[in-house]
């Protein structure tokens, strides 16, 4: 990526950004088809970082960047609550399309300041059809250990990770969605140690459960 430069901006967004009416997540039924329910999530995800950043001391930081064939393909908007120096979302928006959503993270904590859940999404830079990525981050926190189980929309386990201190020792522990479909059901796995255990305890296994709606 590149960065051509950075503006900060402080001011209070409770003074400019309101969530209307309209800026409220709809329900959608769950028979959908996956470009609906994608598309709805990641509208989803942006009513959530309206919500976050309504009344708040906000300060944005926007930075300039793209990739290696569209090197200024987007503006980056860093929204930084004052008060708790937090990053509450990021949210990428098409430089030539300023009303284009490209990409969006919002961020939510507990009130250790720790990372709960974290919701995503993008779109092609060719191709608007549909998201080309959605993600669900839960996040656990055992006994030195931090622990990120991953859904994207459609509700399927794609990612875990863990990391920490585990009886003394520094460890790391990451499954892709492959390794999650061959080691779920045996007998025998890393999915079924005492570290697994220890790690990903608390969160939930089968589904995101509610927060298939961004909360």
């Amino acid at each position: 990526m590149n960065s051509r430069y950075l503006i900060v901006l402080l001011f209070s967004i409770g003074a400019i950004a309101t969530v209307s009416a309209a800026d409220t997540v709809r329900p959608i039924d769950a028979n959908v088809d996956h470009v609906t329910r994608w598309t709805w999530f990641v509208d989803a995800v942006h009513v959530l970082h309206k919500k976050q950043i309504k009344g708040k001391d906000i300060k944005i930081e926007t930075n300039s960047g793209g990739y290696a064939r569209l090197p200024d393909f987007y503006q980056e908007k860093r929204y930084i609550d004052k008060k708790t120096g937090r990053l509450l979302s990021k949210v990428l928006w098409e430089t030539e399309n300023d009303d284009l959503l490209h990409s969006i993270e919002v961020y939510v904590y507990d009130k250790k300041g720790r990372v709960i859940r974290d919701f995503g999404g993008s779109y092609l830079t060719h191709s608007r059809s549909a998201p080309q990525q959605t993600l669900i981050n839960l996040h656990v926190y055992n006994q030195g250990l931090h622990a990120i189980r991953q859904f994207d929309a459609t509700d399927v386990r794609i990612f875990e990770l863990c990391e920490g201190t585990y009886r003394g020792k520094k460890i790391e522990m990451r499954l892709s969605d492959m390794e999650i479909l061959e080691y779920e059901g045996e007998p025998v796995s890393p999915m079924t140690t005492p570290l697994y255990k220890a790690c990903f305890k608390g969160l939930p296994v089968k589904g995101a459960g509610k927060y298939l709606t961004p909360q």
